[in-house]
């Protein structure tokens, strides 16, 4: 069976999308107009905004790929899966790490040594905003670490990969599932 990694990706733009939207709405204030008092709160009346709001709003994803000893046979496939991100939907900022964050270019990215997950959550704590989507592409080797929107982040893992090092509350996937 064919893999579709555009249809995997987009699974997720619309779970981000969604979210996104429902933030947005959660923000406005609104009256109930008097002629639509006596109306059920199940009737759906046409709006201007929604639609375009999903059309238009790419979500901010900062991908960290994890780079180190244990993932240094996989910085290619990291890198092919980054490059499979179809950009028209997505707003990716990518980044390498280890045991510090640098951005992301496959040139310059040097393979090697231990794994600090904490380094990505300083990283982003430094940032002006936290980011609506954390992607991490990691076998899952470190230790536990405290995040702060655990469920803003998603981890591709490797087949050998483990999840016991993962927060609770984030989103875990297959990385050959997106490939």
């Amino acid at each position: 069976e064919p893999h579709h990694p555009k249809r995997k990706w987009m699974m997720l733009i619309k779970d981000l999308n969604k979210k996104s939207l429902e933030d947005i709405e959660n923000e406005q204030w609104t009256r109930k107009n008097r002629r639509y008092a006596n109306l059920s709160d199940e009737l759906f009346l046409p709006t201007d905004n929604s639609k375009e709001d999903f059309n238009n709003h790419k979500p901010q994803i900062y991908l960290f790929l994890d780079v180190s000893g244990s993932c240094k046979d996989a910085g290619a496939r990291f890198w092919r899966a980054f490059q499979s991100i179809p950009k028209r939907y997505f707003d990716v900022q990518a980044f390498a790490f280890a045991t510090q964050v640098i951005k992301a270019d496959p040139l310059v990215i040097p393979i090697g040594g231990g794994t600090d997950f904490h380094c990505m959550e300083q990283f982003l704590w430094k940032q002006k905003r936290y980011p609506e989507a954390v992607w991490v592409f990691t076998d899952g080797q470190d230790a536990v670490f405290p995040c702060r929107h655990p469920k803003r982040w998603s981890w591709f893992l490797l087949p050998q990969g483990t999840k016991k090092h993962i927060p609770a509350g984030s989103k875990i996937y297959k990385l050959e599932d997106f490939e």
